[in-house]
């Protein structure tokens, strides 16, 4: 009993705490206004920069998408191939079907490269809603 007693005590005096730590808490920080700031301290050369990083990994993380869907689409077609044969049709029906996937057309899903811009901007000014408090400290306002 003393130990409920106790543990309700602690939970109230955790919740008196936090409300007093909350009551100081400042406003949400304006993502353009944050986003304004960043890029005012980025040169040209580094907004270049950044795209052209961009757009090379967009590239490779598509080619490489794009290789594992060829891949995957010869290896449906070989099973297919087998398909002709009547006992393998039989015990395989699943393999002779053709999935929603496979009727779909290409398209990875990967980050865009302007998406990809945007967080290398931004890093960790980008994540999660910020106070003006929390975005000052992290140099995401001035």
């Amino acid at each position: 009993m003393r130990i409920v007693a106790f543990g309700l005590v602690a939970a109230g005096v955790v919740a008196v705490i936090g409300r007093i730590a909350l009551a100081g808490d400042s406003p949400r920080a304006d993502y353009h206004a944050m986003r304004a700031f960043v890029v005012s301290r980025l040169s040209d050369e580094d907004l270049r920069r950044i795209d052209a990083q961009a757009r090379a990994k967009y590239a490779s993380e598509y080619a490489a998408a794009l290789e594992e869907h060829r891949a995957s689409l010869r290896q449906k077609s070989e099973d297919r191939a087998r398909c002709d044969d009547v006992a393998f049709r039989t015990r395989s029906p699943a393999a002779c079907t053709m999935s929603f996937g496979e009727m779909m057309p290409f398209d990875p899903i990967i980050s865009s490269v302007a998406m990809r811009v945007e967080m290398q901007i931004m890093g960790v000014c980008g994540f999660g809603p910020l106070t003006v408090r929390e975005a000052r400290r992290l140099g995401c306002l001035p």
